[in-house]
């Protein structure tokens, strides 16, 4: 008997999953999309169109407390990312989002969200990072870390930091074939 009761505190202590509802979202906009930027969410995509051109990027959510999004970019000297030494290293660096939940539908999928930058920063020095668990490496021009633990505890810094710098939220279904504008 105690041990179905532990079994059944463990499933209801278990957050949902990261699941955002597929469709039109806007930046900072109500239901009235005309005044506001609008992305689409579709088969674990968002699609936007930048300069005319439809981008796309997968949607990768890492589940933890505080969730993350993890965004995946080709290789710039310009600009740091993080490269996680527990993942295989690629020509891409990752760079993270907080992902703040603050709505979910009657099924339980992500309506309303914020996000906020998880900075890799540039040491003053050119070689010791401020963030705990986080090693600069000049070489790749990125912050090298094992695990997500370390970025987790950037992303709690940033978030007291920078707050809601982004709030996005679901307006409405898309039509198969629509296209971001």
């Amino acid at each position: 008997m105690i041990a179905v009761l532990l079994a059944a505190a463990a499933v209801a202590a278990t957050p949902p999953p990261l699941v955002v509802r597929e469709g039109v979202w806007g930046l900072g906009c109500s239901k009235d999309e005309a005044d506001c930027s609008t992305m689409l969410v579709r088969g674990g995509e968002v699609l936007s169109r930048v300069d005319g051109e439809i981008l796309r990027m997968p949607l990768h959510f890492v589940p933890g407390d505080p969730p993350m999004l993890r965004l995946d970019h080709d290789y710039d000297e310009k600009f740091g990312g993080f490269i996680d030494l527990d993942e295989a290293y690629s020509t891409h660096w990752r760079s993270y989002v907080g992902v703040g939940i603050t709505a979910r539908d009657a099924r339980g999928r992500v309506m309303r969200l914020r996000f906020w930058p998880i900075w890799c920063e540039v040491p003053e020095d050119g070689k010791t990072s401020k963030q705990p668990g986080v090693r600069w490496d000049a070489v790749r021009h990125a912050c090298l870390v094992d695990g997500k633990d370390a970025i987790r505890a950037a992303s709690a810094e940033d978030r007291d930091l920078y707050g809601d710098l982004f709030s996005y939220q679901w307006i409405r279904d898309a039509g198969p074939e629509e296209e971001p504008r």
